[in-house]
């Protein structure tokens, strides 16, 4: 891969910039420099203005050789949204027009201009490229940013042209300051060592990984329709259900379960510290005690930058909103489990800081919950001050939060730009919410890139698995094991099962565990046993993935089958037959 060009443009002006060189210009000066490091090539671009300028473009493009039938890995925008490997001649399609008032701002579709052209797709912060040559020996071409903290950076393939662009979200930046613009580093290699580099170079030093987690969340069986007596029933039900059935007994062994009450406790999304009086009449600390009593770290849900309109802050606090140019309330979405429109709070309103750091507080320290889902993050980063970028937003956002949420206490991070939680959040989710079925069918008419889907789920899980223990703990969504309140079938679950305990390291289910019967008691037994699993590779190819893996030092592969045909694979000389979205270990 070898750079063919590098442009910038800011005050209308249109500049080529050099390589290995600091060229100088009336309004500013720039280095470009590019060095050999770790088996790569890093490239660096910093900008000094000797004025105030207006920064509305940087791309680099990168000329590139792939052959037929190669495939991309794009990632997308946050936490929700579709990431896997694409054929190069793919196209990603946009949020179908009538859906985006509704669904636009929680993804890239109004600030990012969908080509709607094969063989032109997008990924933001890393990407590789999987010749068809080398799928065998899962050696790949990733191209990362070491630095996102102040940009964003988004990648464009374009395959008739045999190009790779790293542009800028400059967002027409209003610039006073030096500014390192863009750090990429680019190699080609064994993936699994060019994603140790990528890690060990980037700027923002992954957490320690904490250990993998498993338990409970009320969310995907009860939605917000929760209560204190929902709550403790399945509280008992499941602390019964883990010490009876968990595998091994040897509690050395054994990861923390979390048991996490999701969306419903609250009055309105965004008064926080308002406790549904009726459904939790002794409180939420009382509940974490009865948590904690079980040996089990509580957990609480929430989403701390936005407010739904029937909210008090919403009706209150209107300066506490965050605004447009033209004084209108950014809107961060539409749920209608609430009541409809939420809407975005201004991260740099002292108020809203002030009021956050307060709700944070009382979590932790008065009712006493461990581990906080944080959800719908990117509304932080939906309308970026004129100085700022949406990157620098956002990560100043993660900061904020995690000022907050000091150890030992942690984050599990939701619907949040990836790049952004990268040393921040201890757990983050890397996929769409599982569906009741396999597939959402009107979302997908729709194009939802973000939508509730468990097949998308699972490409998500089989893509991001590289983030896993590197930049925080994967969380893949639930496991459902249950028979009632469900469309999924039997086959489906066990492979929703298999993806999610080999490739994430946060498993949690949603069922009412006293209706288990012995078959399931028994999977949701190997859940601890799975946990435990070391993965030595993994082989995809389109809705199919092979993962190798170790557990207590004997070798295992899981042939997982995500399409709707019959599939034909081998162990060694041994033809194995999937049926439909089927899933075997051997």
């Amino acid at each position: 891969m070898n750079i063919q060009t590098i442009t910038l443009q800011y005050d209308g002006k249109t500049i080529t910039l050099p390589i290995n060189k600091t060229q100088f210009f009336d309004e500013l000066y720039v280095d470009v420099y590019t060095k050999i490091e770790r088996g790569g090539t890093r490239l660096s671009i910093s900008l000094h203005p000797k004025k105030p300028l207006i920064l509305s473009d940087l791309r680099v493009v990168f000329s590139i050789n792939a052959p037929q039938n190669s495939n991309v890995f794009c990632n997308g925008w946050q936490s929700w949204t579709e990431s896997r490997e694409f054929a190069l001649t793919e196209r990603i399609q946009p949020l179908s027009f009538l859906a985006r008032p509704f669904l636009s701002a929680m993804g890239d579709y109004s600030f990012y201009k969908y080509p709607q052209q094969k063989g032109k797709l997008h990924s933001w912060s890393y990407t590789y490229l999987r010749s068809s040559a080398h799928k065998s020996k899962n050696t790949i071409a990733l191209t990362a940013s070491l630095n996102e903290n102040l940009c964003f950076t988004v990648f464009e393939w374009d395959d008739a042209a045999q190009t790779l662009t790293a542009r800028k979200d400059l967002n027409n930046l209003m610039l006073e300051h030096s500014f390192p613009l863009l750090d990429l580093w680019y190699a080609e290699g064994e993936e699994q060592q060019l994603f140790d580099t990528f890690f060990q170079l980037n700027d923002t030093k992954p957490c320690i990984a904490p250990a993998p987690i498993n338990g409970w969340t009320s969310w995907y069986y009860h939605y917000t329709k929760i209560n204190e007596r929902v709550i403790k029933d399945n509280l008992a039900a499941f602390a019964e259900q883990k010490n009876n059935t968990f595998l091994p007994a040897d509690n050395s062994n054994t990861h923390p379960s979390v048991f996490q009450i999701d969306d419903g406790w609250q009055t309105a999304v965004g008064d926080w510290l308002s406790v549904k009086p009726d459904s939790f009449p002794d409180g939420m600390a009382s509940i974490a005690d009865d948590i904690r009593s079980r040996n089990m770290t509580p957990g609480l849900w929430l989403a701390p930058f936005i407010c739904a309109n029937n909210s008090l802050i919403f009706k209150t606090k209107k300066d506490w909103l965050l605004t447009d140019d033209g004084g209108k309330p950014v809107v961060a979405g539409y749920n209608p489990l609430w009541s409809g429109w939420f809407y975005a709070l201004d991260l740099y309103n002292m108020e809203v800081q002030g009021y956050l750091r307060q709700v944070l507080q009382v979590m932790q320290y008065k009712w006493g919950f461990s581990l906080l889902k944080l959800d719908f993050l990117y509304a932080a980063c939906l309308y970026p001050p004129k100085n700022k970028t949406r990157g620098q937003v956002m990560h100043e956002a993660m900061d904020f939060l995690r000022s907050i949420i000091g150890t030992p206490n942690q984050i599990l991070a939701c619907g949040v730009p990836l790049a952004a939680a990268f040393g921040r959040a201890d757990y983050c989710r890397i996929g769409a919410d599982v569906h009741s079925g396999w597939e959402h069918s009107f979302l997908r008419f729709i194009n939802g890139r973000e939508r509730v889907s468990t097949v998308l789920s699972l490409q998500n899980t089989i893509g991001r698995r590289h983030l896993d223990g590197r930049a925080f703990r994967n969380d893949p969504d639930v496991a459902v094991l249950r028979s009632e309140n469900t469309k999924l079938t039997i086959t489906q679950k066990n492979t929703l099962f298999i993806i999610n305990t080999l490739l994430g390291s946060v498993v949690f289910i949603s069922d009412n565990t006293d209706n288990y019967i012995d078959n399931t008691k028994s999977q949701f037994g190997m859940m601890e046993f799975a946990q435990q699993r070391t993965v030595q590779k993994v082989v995809t190819d389109k809705d199919y993935c092979e993962i190798n893996f170790t557990v207590q030092n004997k070798k295992y592969t899981a042939f997982c089958n995500l399409s709707a045909n019959k599939r034909t694979t081998f162990s060694g000389k041994r033809s194995i037959v999937l049926q439909p979205h089927e899933s075997i270990i051997v």
